[in-house]
């Protein structure tokens, strides 16, 4: 009888053992996947706002910006285990708001999950005003 018993509780202790290592494994992945998150979105906010700063993002909203010029600054400035798809709709003031300008651009393609970060920006230029929109998503390779 008594050789039952420790077989049953040795099983119980295994299997209790074996729990907390599956769920600190887990509770690992969460915050590693966690921490990956914030590393992209914060990546995707230093790109849109180094743009905004410089003056580029304007440039790309006017016309002075052409796809292959997005393209090579978003290779310069992502760290190369991300890739990036860099997307912007220009609308142009007439009386009434126009389409004049649309772009996207990818580095190479994005492994899920990515984060996204958008800003809706004025330029104007010489009393030619654009609304513009803009989404930058940031992802590892």
């Amino acid at each position: 009888m008594k050789k039952g018993f420790f077989f049953t509780l040795d099983m119980a202790i295994a299997l209790f053992l074996l729990a907390v290592i599956l769920s600190g494994q887990s509770d690992l992945q969460m915050k590693q996947s966690v921490s990956n998150d914030l590393v992209t979105k914060q990546v995707g906010q230093d790109v849109l706002n180094v743009m905004e700063k410089t003056g580029f993002l304007d440039g790309v909203a006017l016309g002075s910006k052409s796809q292959n010029d997005v393209l090579i600054y978003l290779n310069e400035v992502v760290p190369s285990n991300m890739a990036a798809n860099f997307s912007l709709t220009s609308y142009k003031y007439n009386g009434g708001f126009t389409i004049d300008r649309s772009m996207n651009v990818s580095t190479t393609s994005i492994s899920q999950p990515f984060s996204s970060t958008r800003r809706i920006t004025l330029v104007s230029q010489s009393g030619d005003y654009r609304y513009v929109i803009t989404d930058l998503r940031v992802g590892y390779k």
